[in-house]
């Protein structure tokens, strides 16, 4: 199983993003299953830390050509295990990301993992919101309220990050066990 986590990449990240993503790290990593990110900084970096600290394995979808622009650009971060360079930008990856992953968790984030949740949605993948931390995460319900209609997505919320990875294994494999 592969798990990636989308959140605030840069900017004023708040201090309940940063622990989210290092509870959802920890958690994934624990869980056995691979922790995707988009390579660089902020709130999925710190999901990779926690990670790696628990004995997980990080992929990182880079938006840089390779690895030299990667660092020039982007910072590259240490807490990768594999990384996929696809010098698409870091809007051109989004479809990567997402694509790549069983579960897309959302911690936090701006107009970049609100994006992510777009394209989660159009794709139909099993989704996971940790609440209760500001940022894209704690709108969600309003914005799919405000489309008039819901989206075709499983989606599962909770503010416990335990809880959260939990509901996502047991869809990921009914759905396994469906196909």
């Amino acid at each position: 199983m592969i798990f990636g986590v989308f959140g605030r990449s840069n900017g004023n990240i708040c201090e309940a993003q940063i622990n989210g993503g290092a509870a959802i790290g920890e958690v994934i990593a624990k869980s056995g299953v691979v922790l995707l990110t988009g390579g660089c900084c902020g709130v999925p970096e710190v999901a990779a830390i926690a990670a790696r600290k628990n004995g997980g394995c990080v992929v990182g979808v880079s938006p840089a050509m390779n690895q030299k622009e990667h660092i020039e650009r982007y910072y590259q971060s240490k807490e990768i295990d594999i990384n996929i360079y696809t010098g698409m930008g870091d809007t051109g990856r989004i479809p990567i990301n997402v694509r790549s992953v069983d579960a897309a968790v959302f911690v936090g984030g701006g107009y970049g993992t609100l994006a992510e949740f777009g394209c989660a949605c159009a794709d139909k993948k099993i989704i996971g919101v940790l609440t209760g931390i500001g940022g894209i995460s704690d709108i969600i319900p309003d914005i799919i309220d405000k489309l008039g209609f819901a989206p075709k997505s499983k989606i599962f919320y909770s503010s416990n990050p335990q809880e959260l990875i939990n509901m996502l294994i047991d869809e990921v494999r009914k759905q396994y066990a469906q196909d």
